[in-house]
């Protein structure tokens, strides 16, 4: 009878025991496993997104951008370019009847992008061979004459030529009659020939010979 109920008893143990390992395998085992599969998962799509971006980024960065040189070098030309910016002020002058009374052109050693960012530009091409920066300005200082609709037409066009203008100072007085307006003003016009060497076509001024032919 004692033997009978032992092996009743670890009949019992047993099947507890086997139990508590099928409740671990189904609540511990296979949550932790199906984790694992997901996190699996998971891992390969973020491999896949990674690889679709890189290859992405790997075209773009092989392709070469194209840019609008002769936009960007009417905008800055490589040489000062006064005679075609002269002709350009004469066309404005003509197309909104305002006359120039006084005007000069002057050049400045040092613009003030260059005295702004010369020292870091100096590290710049001591450390990694960039160029520094070459940006010259041309000031122009001139008295306009007119009606005041027209003088503000002109400083509208002026401001929309192709190229990089700055107005730096405006002064509109009184003309000699209600309708007109004298204005002072001076305006800045830039140049640079350090980008030369990336431009596929740069524009150059005509030499004597070429302009002869």
């Amino acid at each position: 009878m004692d033997n009978m109920n032992k092996r009743s008893v670890l009949l019992l143990i047993t099947s507890i025991a086997f139990l508590l390992l099928i409740i671990m395998y189904v609540w511990v085992y296979l949550p932790s496993n199906q984790q694992l599969s997901d996190l699996k998962a998971e891992k390969n799509q973020v491999n896949t997104q990674i690889q679709t971006l890189q290859s992405v980024l790997d075209e773009k960065m092989s392709k070469k951008y194209n840019i609008d040189e002769k936009a960007v070098q009417a905008a800055v030309p490589l040489w000062d370019n006064t005679e075609q910016l002269i002709f350009q002020l004469d066309v404005i002058n003509k197309l909104t009847n305002v006359s120039v009374k006084n005007g000069s052109i002057g050049f400045q050693e040092k613009s003030e992008i260059e005295l702004q960012d010369e020292s870091s530009s100096q590290n710049n091409a001591e450390t990694d061979g960039t160029p520094a920066i070459g940006v010259k300005e041309i000031v122009v200082n001139l008295t306009v004459d007119g009606k005041v609709t027209d003088v503000i037409d002109w400083v509208d066009r002026l401001e929309k030529l192709p190229r990089l203008i700055f107005v730096s100072s405006f002064n509109l007085k009184k003309g000699e009659t209600y309708d007109d307006a004298v204005v002072d003003l001076s305006f800045i016009a830039f140049f640079d020939p350090s980008y030369e060497p990336i431009l596929e076509k740069p524009i150059l001024p005509e030499t004597s010979d070429e302009e002869h032919n």
